[in-house]
C-alpha cells in the first residue's frame, strides 16, 4: 500500500455544502441514503429531528450511470431503506430516491451526502461561510 504523497507548495481547499437539518422537519424522520457514484449505498440512516444534526455534501455536480441509477434499493413498507431479501416487493430504484434523478439533459444527477453534527467542535474545526462563495473563481 502506498503512503500519502506530499507536494511542496500545494494547499488543498476542500469545500462542502452543509444543510442544518436539525428540527426543521419535525416530526418527520426521513431516510438518508449515502449513494456512492459506484451505486453502492454506503449509509442508511433515519434522520431524527435533533438539534445540531446536519447533512454535508460535495459542492460539485456528480453523476451516476443509467445502469446504476436503475439499481434496486430495498425498502420496508414505510419507505425506510432495508437490506431485505431481493424477492421482497418493497423495493425501488435508486432513481426513485431523493438522491438520484434524471436531469433535463438525460444524465443522472447524484447527491452524495452524509449525516454530520453542526456543533461547537465542527464550528471550531472548519471555516464556515454563509451566503457567499468563499472562492469566486470556482
Amino acid at each position: 500500500m502506498m503512503g500519502v504523497s506530499v507536494y511542496p507548495g500545494f494547499t488543498e481547499h476542500a469545500y462542502r455544502l452543509v444543510f442544518p437539518f436539525e428540527e426543521c422537519f419535525a416530526p418527520d424522520a426521513p431516510v438518508l441514503l449515502t449513494v456512492m457514484p459506484s451505486g453502492i449505498v454506503e449509509t442508511r440512516a433515519v434522520l431524527q429531528p435533533k438539534k445540531e444534526d446536519a447533512l454535508i455534501a460535495f459542492t460539485y455536480p456528480q453523476n451516476i450511470s443509467d445502469e446504476l441509477a436503475e439499481s434496486r434499493v430495498y425498502c420496508t413498507a414505510d419507505g425506510n431503506a432495508d437490506k431485505s431479501d431481493p424477492q421482497d416487493n418493497g423495493h425501488r430504484m435508486l432513481r426513485d430516491t431523493a438522491f438520484v434523478w434524471r436531469r433535463e439533459d438525460g444524465t443522472n444527477a447524484l447527491v452524495q451526502t452524509w449525516p454530520t453534527e453542526l456543533n461547537e467542535n465542527f464550528r471550531k474545526t472548519f471555516e464556515i461561510t454563509e451566503g457567499t462563495n468563499p472562492d469566486s473563481d470556482k
